[in-house]
């Protein structure tokens, strides 16, 4: 009796090796989408519990307001309290790709201005300068920075925190704000320009200068194709 083997054909074995391929592919970028939606989820957790944190201090009236912007693909946001007892408008001019930035003053009323600049509330360095002179620094070292500036007796005090210290590499996988929509399925108005103040603990919500008139807002972040939304509501 004759034993009959079956060997598989050239291009059996390349079909084959085509779907394990294929498999693999997949199961390694579905890793990779997971480990980016598991970041994002905790990115937003650690801005919404700033954002709360914020809205404690503003009830209890630690503060007196607060002023949050978002800026499309940015990868930090800038905040600013006690607005309303400090009216100084600081100019601040920042590169997201080699981290520079500076910010200059346009008083014409005093000779000098102060600037402390701090990390994580830890003074790293200060200076005196001439009103016309600008304050250049490097933000590459944390993910959060406090500048004071002083001029005569009005104090301008704005952070700049990053989303994720995943952005202080911008080679990285980084976390990025897309925009903000009145809806959660990105229906109704929508903004690139995004402001949020708590002024006598009342949420309001902005597209640059102007009011956005909805109880709610959702704002959108995406780190590389992992997608998610953090829901802020006035009510």
């Amino acid at each position: 009796m004759k034993k009959i083997i079956k060997a598989f054909t050239f291009i059996e074995i390349l079909f084959v090796i085509t779907i394990i391929s294929f498999l693999s592919v997949s199961a390694v970028m579905y890793f990779h989408n997971f480990i980016d939606i598991k970041k994002l989820d905790s990115d937003l957790y650690m801005l919404k519990s700033s954002i709360e944190e914020f809205d404690i201090k503003v009830k209890n009236k630690e503060i007196y307001d607060y002023e949050l912007s978002f800026t499309e693909w940015k990868l930090h946001y800038v905040y600013k309290l006690n607005q309303i007892v400090s009216p100084i408008k600081t100019e601040f001019l920042f590169n997201e790709n080699t981290k520079d930035f500076s910010i200059s003053s346009s008083f014409s009323y005093t000779w000098s201005w102060e600037v402390k600049f701090y990390t994580w509330e830890k003074l790293l360095y200060k200076n005196f300068l001439d009103l016309q002179e600008s304050f250049t620094w490097k933000l590459d070292l944390y993910n959060k920075y406090n500048f004071k500036t002083n001029i005569d007796s009005f104090i301008d005090n704005f952070w700049v925190y990053y989303f994720s210290e995943d952005n202080l590499d911008v080679d990285g996988v980084t976390t990025d704000f897309i925009y903000a929509n009145t809806k959660e399925d990105k229906t109704w108005e929508w903004t690139t320009n995004f402001v949020l103040k708590n002024i006598n603990n009342k949420l309001q919500f902005y597209s640059g200068s102007t009011q956005l008139n909805s109880p709610e807002i959702f704002l959108f972040f995406q780190k590389s194709w992992a997608e998610k939304s953090l829901k802020l509501s006035n009510n």
